[in-house]
């Protein structure tokens, strides 16, 4: 593990939608030309190479501006060739580092320096580590995104660095939420972001989980009513009787066109959809036919001009 220390003139590559921690094996495949320059050049020298997370991963060529400060030192373990000529490398992160300059030649030169990190108060670790390992916890049950495999071993894991920067390897946010935590150099700090965003991905998990089941439980209510309605009419015309779709809907279409409020239409429309469901031989169902034909047949929106003469 690296503590301390500048290096100049290493190899680096600038990754594309993923951040890399160190305390962890990471797994990445590179296809540009300098990119594939630099991880031999690692593994030639038996250097370490500099993997930093470029701002725009639609840039093809990044200058340093583009490409974020603090990355991470990583030693390069195995290298498998794809075909095209794109590298697929395995490599083990050993500390972050902060970029000070870079330059391309065949491939990106970075002089970079350790950071130093401020380690957690040992009277509070155990603490901060279970508070964590809970939180992803009820995370993982809540949402189905990680195994409960996956939160046993991390209960195996002893070093409250090692922890929290497994977990945010793992852990799904956006590019921009894992470089805070990179960049956060107080082990502390780092802990109580990291859980904040946990119990935030574990509401929004619930909340889906929210929507979903009340849609499913309005699509089973909608299917089981339009099967409903399709045995009463095969039953109806089974028994000889006539149709009376049509005959309600051509009421349901009068109610919307009639110039009346907005809260005599819906009352309107609440008789029409229970007459719906009603047995057309039942004495209930005639009434409202009745009251439906009356209304039909009123003449709305028609006026005359009346004299009086006193």
């Amino acid at each position: 593990m690296v503590t301390t220390g500048e290096f100049f003139g290493l190899p680096m590559v600038p990754l594309r939608g993923i951040v890399v921690f160190p305390n962890t094996v990471i797994n990445f495949e590179v296809a540009r030309k300098t990119s594939v320059e630099a991880v031999n050049e690692a593994v030639k020298k038996d250097t370490y190479l500099f993997l930093s997370t470029q701002r725009n991963i639609r840039m093809e060529n990044p200058t340093q501006e583009d490409i974020y400060e603090i990355g991470v030192l990583c030693k390069v373990k195995h290298v498998l060739k794809l075909q095209g000529g794109a590298l697929r490398v395995l490599a083990s992160g050993e500390a972050r580092a902060r970029m000070i300059t870079c330059r391309t030649e065949k491939y990106y030169l970075a002089d970079v320096e350790v950071c130093t990190e401020e380690a957690i108060d040992t009277r509070f670790a155990h603490a901060y580590k279970r508070a964590l390992l809970n939180a992803y916890e009820e995370y993982a049950n809540a949402t189905g995104k990680v195994t409960a495999e996956a939160v046993y071993a991390l209960q195996e894991i002893a070093a409250p660095e090692e922890l929290v920067d497994t977990i945010a390897l793992t852990f799904s946010q956006n590019i921009e939420e894992k470089q805070l935590l990179l960049a956060q150099l107080k082990v502390e700090d780092r802990y109580k972001q990291l859980i904040a965003m946990i119990e935030q991905e574990k509401n929004v998990g619930l909340l889906e989980q929210e929507i979903s089941k009340s849609t499913r439980v309005r699509m089973e209510k909608m299917q089981k009513e339009a099967y409903l309605r399709e045995q009463i009419k095969s039953m109806q015309i089974s028994l000889g009787e006539e149709d009376t779709d049509g005959e309600i809907e051509g009421f349901k279409q009068f109610i919307k066109n009639m110039p009346a409020p907005d809260d005599i239409k819906e009352k309107l429309m609440k008789e029409a959809a229970r007459m719906e469901r009603m047995n057309p031989q039942s004495p209930d169902y005639n009434v409202l036919l009745n009251y439906f034909e009356w209304i039909t047949a009123l003449p709305y929106g028609v006026y005359t001009e009346d004299t009086v003469d006193i």
